[in-house]
């Protein structure tokens, strides 16, 4: 009984001698190719030693602005705000939500885009400032977190 239980031993441990072995040569062929098949930078990114911190932040402005709405148009995504801010009238657009004309709004953080187009609304904006938060006049308490 002994000697049929090494046999068998012997002849398993030769039929999966081969299995372990292609296994371990596919194993192989995948690791290396994976590594020549893996991402590839951008080529129309611009390398990081030729950029600025200043490329980074164009037209992205962190001033307290306040605006009166005069023109709203709704959108899927964000609403389109024409507003009023001094003498100066020009467009932001926001993330939808209860916006009213006439009414007194605060921003802080806007980026700036030209010639902007609106696929959803079919039109182009000759500039619009995308705005971060929009908090209205009567939530002047919690304005003054945008001030810090």
């Amino acid at each position: 009984m002994y000697d049929q239980s090494k046999n068998i031993t012997k002849i398993a441990s030769l039929w999966l001698r081969p299995i372990v072995q292609l296994f371990l040569v596919l194993f192989l062929l995948v690791f290396i190719t994976s590594c020549q098949w893996g991402p590839k930078q951008n080529e129309f990114e611009m390398p990081k030693s030729e950029r600025t911190d200043k490329a980074i932040y164009d037209g992205l402005t962190f001033d307290l602005h306040q605006v009166r709405i005069l023109e709203v148009l709704p959108g899927k995504k964000y609403m389109y705000l024409k507003v009023k801010e001094g003498p100066k009238q020009f467009w932001i657009a926001s993330m939808k939500g209860d916006i009213y004309k006439d009414s007194i709004y605060y921003y802080k953080e806007a980026l700036l885009k030209t010639n902007f187009e609106s696929q959803e609304l079919v039109r182009v904006f000759d500039s619009i400032y995308f705005v971060t938060k929009l908090k209205d006049e009567d939530h002047g308490g919690d304005v003054h977190h945008l001030i810090n």
